[in-house]
């Protein structure tokens, strides 16, 4: 099994979980996939939240890095699309609706997205 999950109000939102999840799933491969051009801020945040992976991946990687004027919901879906891991987590829905199956997606709500949805769905 192959999980890819963002950092930035995913992991971060809830990272009791994502620790104990990847903690727990021995024998898959764990890909966090990030807007984030920063290696040491990265790692850190992972260190920090005990969360256990394979392949880390940043916007300026090397091989899968955004290029030229890509939008970075664009980069990052297409990363995806390029890993094809059975299980995505993202909070970001102009990304969550780019993913195309066999990849399932769980999206993150936090308070701002919940008042979004909320607003969206006219409640």
């Amino acid at each position: 099994m192959h999980i890819a999950i963002d950092i930035d109000q995913t992991i971060t939102h809830a990272p009791e979980f994502f620790s104990a999840l990847t903690s727990a799933l021995t024998g898959a491969t764990i890909t966090i996939v990030t807007v984030r051009d920063s290696t040491d801020g990265a790692e850190e945040t992972l260190r920090l939240h005990n969360i256990c992976y394979d392949r880390l991946i940043l916007s300026d990687d090397p091989q899968l890095g955004r290029t030229g004027d890509t939008e970075y919901d664009e980069w990052k879906a297409d990363v995806i699309t390029h890993l094809k891991p059975d299980i995505f987590f993202d909070d970001s829905p102009e990304i969550v609706h780019r993913i195309q199956p066999p990849t399932r997606v769980f999206m993150c709500c936090d308070e701002v997205m919940q008042g979004w949805l909320a607003k969206s769905l006219g409640r």
